[in-house]
This record gives C-alpha cells, structure tokens and sequence, in this order.
C-alpha cells in the first residue's frame, strides 16, 4: 500500500470517495422517487376526491403510487451510477423501503412488521430493480452532434 506525505493509506481514501459518491448517487434516485410518490399520491387523492371512486381503492392507489416512485428511484441512480442495474436496482429498492419503513415507524400505532410492510418491500425492490435495469440500457440522446 502506498502512503501519502501524511501518512494515510491512498487507497483507503480513493475507496471512501468513491463510496460517498455512490451513496449520493443512491440518495439522489431515491429522493427523485420519493418525490415521484409525492406527486402520484396527490395524483391519487385528487382523483379520490373528484369521482366517485370508492374508498376501498386507497390501497390500490398508494401500491401504484410506491411503484411509480421505486421505479423512478432505480432509473435515476442507474442512470447516475451507469453499471449493475440488478445489483444496484436492489440497493436502491432497499434503501427507499428503509426510508418509508423508518418514516412509518414514526406514524404508526404500535403495529410494525405486516404483511403489508412485506408487500411494500417487495414493490420497492422489484421495480427499483426493474427501473435500474431500464436507466442502465437506455442509450444516452445527444441534443448536438
């Protein structure tokens, strides 16, 4: 390992850049998907509150709101990160479910873990992942030749 007048490891400090970058790679998607469940659960609730659509569709509405948002959150960091769709897809999946896991811990009346909390993770992780894979492939549009 070489050593910098400081005597710190380079290496270690190059990994730890590097780590952070990605993070905040991550944290960029998941914020862009969280404002993509923002905007879908006001989408949602105008859509509530305008027709006559019944209420026992709220579960419906906040499942497509979650997967709208999971799938934006693994397109943006995978169009950020540009490598490992399904590997990174799944990180960015978990790490959005952790944040809307800690926030309804916050909310929540006692009740945890249900099965609900497994059908959101599931969602979170599978179209984060599928949103990954997506931002990966997609080829890059040039404005100017």
């Amino acid at each position: 390992m070489s050593k910098n007048i400081t005597g710190e490891n380079e290496e270690k400090r190059i990994l730890a850049s590097g780590l952070l970058s990605r993070l905040k790679k991550y944290l960029i998607g998941v914020a862009a998907g969280i404002i993509g469940v923002v905007v879908m659960l006001c989408i949602s609730s105008l859509i509530l509150t305008i027709s006559g659509v019944p209420d026992a569709l709220l579960d419906l509405f906040a499942y497509l709101s979650v997967a709208v948002g999971a799938f934006v959150a693994g397109y943006i960091s995978l169009r950020l990160l540009g490598s490992s769709g399904l590997t990174n897809g799944l990180a960015t999946g978990a790490l959005m479910f952790f944040i809307q896991f800690i926030v309804s811990l916050a909310f929540s009346d006692g009740k945890v873990f249900s099965l609900q909390t497994l059908v959101y993770l599931l969602i979170n992780c599978l179209l984060a992942t599928v949103g990954g894979i997506v931002g990966v492939n997609n080829k890059k549009r040039r404005f100017f030749k």
